[in-house]
């Protein structure tokens, strides 16, 4: 399952890099999720990304995210793509993002996806300084069973350069 992650991310790369407006963008983010269903497991949440703006409205690219919930003592991971589209070509403009993967939890492993709403402003020619609201899903196992969904209302702040 790894091999087939890491070839759909090499594809995406591939792919967006014969549009003409093409330029790398990365993103740094730090968050607070908020967990619904177990009030005690909320996750610190770091991501980076890396890809493309392959036009003024449109980035696609790849991360690895790490979620941190102290009061299980866990860290988990996530690698994921992204594709991200902006309402406005220039200055302060909302966006939204999807990051959809593959989650590795202590024990368990399975589908990541999180939709997000936010906005961004710029710092600069380059660089840009975003706030978003999203909505983190990990399917997991059940302890007698099955597969549930793990729910996170998460806050991030990103530094985009």
């Amino acid at each position: 399952m790894q091999k087939k992650i890491f070839l759909t991310v090499i594809a995406l790369f591939a792919v967006t890099a014969v549009f003409s407006q093409v330029r790398y963008q990365g993103h740094l983010a730090a968050g607070y999720g908020i967990q619904i269903g177990w009030a005690d497991a909320n996750p610190v949440n770091v991501e980076t990304t890396h890809g493309v703006r392959i036009n003024p409205h449109l980035f696609t690219g790849a991360g690895i995210g790490l979620d941190y919930r102290s009061s299980l003592g866990t860290l988990d991971y996530h690698v994921y793509g992204n594709v991200r589209g902006y309402l406005l070509a220039e200055g302060a403009t909302p966006f939204l993002s999807v990051d959809a993967g593959y989650g590795f939890l202590e024990n368990d492993e399975g589908f990541y996806a999180s939709p997000a709403l936010g906005m961004s402003w710029p710092l600069g020619n380059r660089c840009a300084l975003a706030f978003n609201i999203g909505f983190q899903m990990q399917d997991v196992a059940e302890r007698l069973g099955g597969r549930r969904y793990e729910k996170n209302v998460i806050f991030r702040a990103e530094f985009m350069f």
